[in-house]
């Protein structure tokens, strides 16, 4: 746990990098907010934050019950000038602190509208800058030059409504005055000059400055205006809050990198991994999430061995070990090498790959650390993660009884097999493959572990019981994946992978590299083999 405050800000400190700078043994400072990024903050270790900017438009913006979570938990969260002006308006009676005059313009109801706040900005690499101007800031501008007889009301109200009709990401308050003032040429001169010689009056900014400086000389902690008021009334952990938090968890984390744990750094690293590798290690963190939450944690749990697993990626952590003890109390077989059960050869078909390289005897030797074992195209790791999710979900059919007697629906099956004829799947000769014969009951298999693993027709809430776990990040050390990332310390190393990558993306479409990089939350720009070893760099230091 650190007791720096986690500030998201982004237009609103652009520009501030001296300010950010003289804070920063205080403060924490990240891009602005989005969805789930409360739920990830916390699990690095945060309690204290301050919202200031945050994503709306093309990416989900944070939930209440986001802010709800964590000020149940008993952290502080502080709001002003933007989007955090609002949610602390919204929540306030719930705990979160607002600050500043703009939260104050939208507690008197002097202003109502979210788009009062909103700006159209540039990317991180632009360190936000914004392009358009913010309509409170407008506001304040005028007031300004009424106050220094730049303007008259009339006219600044005026200017005001044409603003206040442009779309968000077009508003211009000297655009608007040329438009508004074109026919009064003696008016729009004297605005002007104000203009050029003040500027826009920026209350986003002065107002998240203030409450910077005035938390950088406070002691939260005993600071009674930190302390959050009892709720009236109680936290409810919602299905959909349940699933953020299942989705946040079962991801790498979005956060930039001072936000990050050295653990979380790594992690990061994984989500370098394309294609069915990506696809198995969700699979794999899903399973071990679900096996936990289904599984009787009375069941007398002694050590056990996989000859094929590499215990080092799991006995440092005791979630991890005592998930693999429950998972093979269940399914004693899985310690036996040579062992492959029936829903590792249906996983292996989903992604095409022979079953003759499913074999635990054949990831025992894979534990060097020249990271030769770890391309993008290894079939050791693929065969270890085949096993392991099979592990689990052999364990929860045996554990969990919904799921023990659960069945495709018909157009399920039918869209399933229908996809398996188009692409010449459901042939004897390539059932054979897999050690597979009868094509209906494999699919009908299929279609019941992808939908425990999607999550799809399943009449169910999964319960997180153990919310600060990192179940990716378990997944990641658990199938032996963690200490080989941490071998890309090396120099040569780094830049073999790098090269490994590049090339990798360089087989697949344009559009699929977009999704890919959209997905992952991976910088992209990492379009060489240079470029991904910086950026694999600055994770691990």
């Amino acid at each position: 746990m650190t007791s720096k405050i986690l500030v998201f800000s982004g237009p609103t400190l652009s520009g501030q990098d001296s300010f950010r700078k003289k804070h920063a043994d205080r403060f924490v400072f990240v891009s602005p907010i989005s969805c789930g990024q409360l739920f990830e903050a916390y699990r690095e270790g945060f309690r204290k934050f301050l919202i200031i900017d945050g994503y709306f438009d093309r990416v989900p913006a944070v939930w209440h019950k986001e802010i709800l979570y964590v000020l149940n938990k008993g952290c502080v969260v502080y709001g002003c000038s933007s989007l955090g002006a609002l949610r602390a308006i919204e929540t306030e009676p719930y705990g979160m602190r607002g600050h500043g005059k703009i939260f104050d313009d939208y507690k008197s109801q002097k202003i109502s509208d979210d788009d009062e706040v909103t700006v159209f900005h540039l990317g991180q690499e632009h360190d936000f800058c914004s392009v358009t101007d913010a309509m409170i800031n407008i506001r304040y501008t005028l007031e300004h030059a009424i106050a220094a007889e730049a303007i008259s009301r009339q006219h600044a109200e005026s200017i005001a409504a044409f603003v206040k009709a442009t779309f968000f990401k077009k508003r211009s308050l000297k655009f608007a005055a040329e438009e508004v003032l074109k026919n009064f040429p003696q008016e729009l001169k004297k605005f002007l000059k104000f203009f050029n010689e003040n500027g826009l009056h920026d209350q986003k900014r002065s107002d998240a400055l203030e409450l910077i400086e005035i938390l950088s000389r406070e002691n939260i902690a005993e600071n009674a205006d930190w302390s959050n008021p009892t709720m009236h009334e109680p936290f409810h952990h919602t299905s959909k809050l349940k699933n953020l938090q299942y989705i946040t968890n079962i991801n790498p984390p979005t956060l930039n990198i001072p936000a990050l744990s050295q653990e979380s750094r790594v992690t990061c690293l994984a989500a370098l991994m394309i294609g069915k590798q990506r696809r198995l290690q969700s699979w794999l963190a899903i399973a071990m999430m679900l096996f936990s939450n289904s599984s009787d944690k009375s069941v007398k749990l002694a050590d056990a061995a996989i000859p094929w697993l590499d215990e080092n990626g799991y006995k440092q952590d005791p979630t991890i070990k005592q998930l693999l003890n429950m998972a093979l109390h269940l399914c004693p077989e899985y310690q036996t090498p040579g062992y492959i059960s029936n829903t590792v050869k249906l996983l292996a078909m989903e992604v095409q790959l022979p079953v003759q390289f499913i074999n635990p005897v054949e990831a025992e030797g894979e534990s060097d650390s020249s990271f030769n074992s770890l391309t993008l195209d290894s079939l050791p790791f693929y065969s270890r993660l085949l096993l392991l999710i099979g592990l689990f979900v052999d364990a929860i059919e045996k554990s969990d009884l919904i799921f023990f007697r659960l069945s495709p629906p018909p157009e399920v099956l039918k869209a399933l097999i229908q996809k398996y004829r188009e692409r010449s799947m459901d042939s004897t000769e390539f059932l054979a493959e897999f050690g597979l014969t009868d094509s209906q009951s494999a699919i009908a298999g299929l279609a019941k572990i992808q939908m425990l693993l999607n999550e799809r027709n399943v009449l169910r809430s999964f319960d997180l019981n153990e919310e600060e776990i990192y179940w990716y990040k378990l997944s990641i050390k658990f199938c032996g994946l963690y200490n080989k990332l941490l071998t890309l310390k090396n120099k040569p190393a780094r830049e073999k992978f790098s090269t490994s990558f590049t090339s990798a993306l360089a087989r697949q479409s344009k559009e699929r590299t977009r999704e890919y990089f959209a997905m992952t939350g991976l910088p992209d720009d990492l379009t060489n083999a240079e470029k991904v070893g910086n950026y694999i760099e600055s994770l691990l230091g």
